[in-house]
């Protein structure tokens, strides 16, 4: 039974492939992010019908339940299944410190209480941090595609927050503003504190992959502390041009729209 067990879980679905498993811009790559544009562009289309559902709620809240039950399901899964690296450290390397885990949790709250100042927050993350993670998949599932249940996990963990930030846009009518750019911003500060630290002070971290080629994937485990900080200055510059790019595009989309219907 163990036997079993163990192959179920630590050397089948559940379980890691070899590096390279994934590769970039491959179909596996391309496909999830189609389908994430297919599904926003239908929730757009139909955002009439589902401003006048009945089961709207339902909707809505399952949705949330999804994408909660997508994030605690990558942390079941190393209970479970572990990985190469030894247990202690596994229990420090999985903290959740990492930027695309927090826009789920604080988007899945914004959805159920439908904040306004808090989609402000959430939807640049979502078109900054969560795109860049989809964009730069193979940091991440370098060894796991579709094979395995991480790569279904990893899709669904960064697009079901975009999607839902999408329908609370669309089918709730939330708006965005340039001088709300401060909230995503002041949020990847605050959170960066405990990152650097914990990549300063214990090898095995790699928060805000701090010490990752996001080219290649490799890891250098041993980079200095000015190493590190030096990236975190970078992701951080990186990260506030995003932001006002996102704001841009926004609003340019925004105006065509409303010239369309003035015509």
């Amino acid at each position: 039974m163990n036997n079993v067990l163990t192959t179920f879980y630590s050397e089948g679905f559940f379980g890691y492939g070899a590096k390279g498993d994934f590769k970039s811009f491959s179909l596996a790559h391309i496909i999830p992010m189609i389908i994430m544009v297919i599904i926003i562009i239908q929730i757009r289309k139909h955002k009439d019908f589902f401003k006048t559902w009945k089961h709207e709620e339902l909707f809505r809240v399952s949705l949330v339940a999804l994408m909660l039950l997508a994030e605690m399901s990558y942390f079941w899964r190393i209970v479970y299944v572990g990985s190469s690296e030894r247990m202690y450290e596994n229990l420090l390397q999985y903290l959740p410190l990492q930027v695309c885990q927090w826009t789920l949790l604080i988007s899945s709250f914004m959805m159920l209480i439908k904040s306004r100042k808090l989609f402000g927050l959430t939807f640049y993350l979502c078109l900054t941090a969560n795109i860049v993670a989809m964009l730069l998949a193979n940091t991440v599932i370098y060894n796991t595609g579709p094979k395995y249940y991480r790569y279904y996990q990893f899709w669904l963990e960064h697009a079901l927050p975009v999607i839902g930030n999408f329908y609370m846009l669309y089918v709730y009518d939330f708006d965005l503003t340039l001088k709300e750019i401060w909230k995503p911003f002041l949020f990847l500060i605050l959170l960066s504190i405990p990152c650097v630290y914990m990549d300063i002070k214990v090898d095995i971290c790699n928060f805000l992959y701090l010490k990752q080629d996001l080219i290649h994937g490799t890891i250098n485990y041993d980079a200095s502390t000015k190493d590190v900080v030096i990236r975190y200055l970078g992701y951080e510059g990186v990260m506030l041009v995003l932001l006002f790019l996102a704001i841009f595009i926004y609003n340019l989309v925004k105006r065509k729209q409303n010239k369309v219907i003035q015509h």
